[in-house]
């Protein structure tokens, strides 16, 4: 399989779901709970500091899978959720200002998810060429052969 094949990036985007569900599903744990005490723009940055240590730990290596997610990627991809942050609360304090303050998270998740995704990936690219898996396991390829 080549770089970038088709096979490789239904892969990549498969498991950056699945890691986003997880983080998704504590985060909005963590979002609604704090909505009991806190105004919604509070409780998504509570959601969204919890969710910061998963992307740091998880993203990288066990998502993107890519030798170039030392520290530079994974300052990057912390960058990223930054800036997703700010976007995300544009979004809750819009839909929150309309008067739905319950689906305010979900609203900043349908913008921020493909956000997030593509602005990983172009970390990735500016870091270095993207990994060689291997066809059956998705793994990275050793450059030895």
């Amino acid at each position: 399989m080549k770089p970038g094949s088709y096979q490789g990036q239904i892969a990549e985007i498969g498991r950056f779901l699945a890691a986003g569900a997880g983080n998704t599903l504590f985060s909005l744990a963590v979002y609604y709970l704090a909505l009991l005490w806190a105004d919604p723009s509070i409780a998504y940055a509570a959601a969204w500091l919890g969710g910061l240590v998963i992307v740091a730990a998880v993203y990288p290596t066990k998502v993107f899978r890519s030798p170039s997610t030392g520290l530079a990627g994974r300052i990057g991809f912390m960058l990223v959720y930054a800036t997703s942050f700010l976007l995300g609360l544009l979004v809750i304090r819009y839909v929150a200002n309309l008067g739905y303050d319950r689906l305010a998270a979900i609203a900043a998740l349908m913008v921020t998810i493909p956000f997030n995704y593509v602005a990983m990936r172009a970390v990735l690219r500016l870091l270095g060429p993207p990994p060689h898996l291997d066809d059956a396991t998705g793994a990275h390829k050793s450059a030895r052969p």
